[in-house]
């Protein structure tokens, strides 16, 4: 499917500027199987989007006004919901844009609470829904798997935690590292929190990026929030990751001991990164091809 193109005022760019990397290169961490490339020389890109049996597609362009001056040009794709329902949410995500300002992750999360919205349908009407949306089977990423070390249960009463810890990742002498482990409360976070940084080396790193999601048993609400430890925006990157791997019950850290040398975005990938792999080897997420297996299944 080509996006159709609203303005012809626009012109394509030849490169992307900082802001507009640095925004996909984030998508691409988070998103790794959902968004795709419909044309690289036009920096044209799509997103499928799916909740409660509801399945949209959109599709967006990059052009050169954006963010600076104008949203990115875009068409939204679903055969679940009339045309009405369409240009209403359409209506909404044009009026969500602030100049200066890049918009596509709040565009993504404000699809998915208005797909949350609609009325539930049936998996009958699901599959017929994701089998004409899915054009190709779902590009499939390997994964590494290395042993993650766990550190020993906490004394006294509190509860045993297992912590998972990943491999480090070095990219121009900055370190990352993820922890990850299963939790049912805000105190088993805060838990996690004080033994991770019992360890010296961690409590004096640049940052501890924390994004946690778990159900509140006892009010039977789902608890979701993120901290950035001063890197902004990377707490929120995390808090998609989860949300969007499917994750309940987990609290992720990401450590980044800082080098010296400024990474750009490509830092915001490494977190996503580092993060994305421990809870996938340690199984408190399903891996792409796991997920990609269940979706040609059903």
């Amino acid at each position: 499917t080509k996006l159709k193109l609203q303005n012809p005022r626009f012109l394509h760019t030849t490169s992307m500027n900082e802001s507009q990397r640095e925004e996909l290169s984030a998508l691409k961490a988070i998103f790794p199987e959902e968004l795709s490339a419909t044309n690289k020389l036009h920096y044209t890109y799509s997103i499928q989007l799916e909740e409660f049996g509801h399945s949209l597609t959109l599709y967006f362009e990059l052009h050169s006004d954006y963010p600076t001056v104008s949203p990115p040009r875009f068409q939204l794709e679903s055969f679940g919901l009339d045309e009405i329902i369409k240009a209403e949410l359409r209506n909404e995500l044009l009026a969500l844009f602030e100049s200066d300002s890049g918009v596509l992750f709040v565009w993504i999360d404000h699809i998915k609470c208005f797909l949350a919205g609609l009325p539930s349908i049936s998996s009958h009407n699901t599959e017929s829904v994701e089998s004409k949306l899915s054009d190709k089977p779902p590009q499939l990423v390997a994964e590494s798997q290395p042993e993650s070390p766990t550190t020993p249960p906490l004394p006294g009463d509190c509860h045993e935690l297992k912590i998972f810890h990943g491999e480090p990742v070095t990219d121009r002498r900055s370190v990352f590292q993820a922890h990850a482990c299963q939790v049912s409360s805000l105190e088993l976070v805060k838990q996690m929190l004080t033994e991770l940084k019992s360890n010296k080396k961690i409590a004096q790193a640049t940052h501890n990026i924390l994004a946690y999601r778990f159900i509140d048993k006892d009010k039977g609400v789902l608890m979701q929030d993120c901290d950035d430890d001063k890197e902004h925006g990377a707490g929120g990157r995390l808090s998609h990751l989860l949300q969007y791997s499917g994750a309940e019950g987990v609290a992720v850290v990401v450590t980044r001991w800082y080098g010296g040398i400024h990474l750009g975005p490509d830092r915001f990938k490494h977190i996503n990164n580092v993060a994305r792999t421990l809870l996938v080897d340690c199984g408190l997420v399903q891996g792409a091809a796991e997920r990609g297996s269940k979706k040609k299944r059903r």
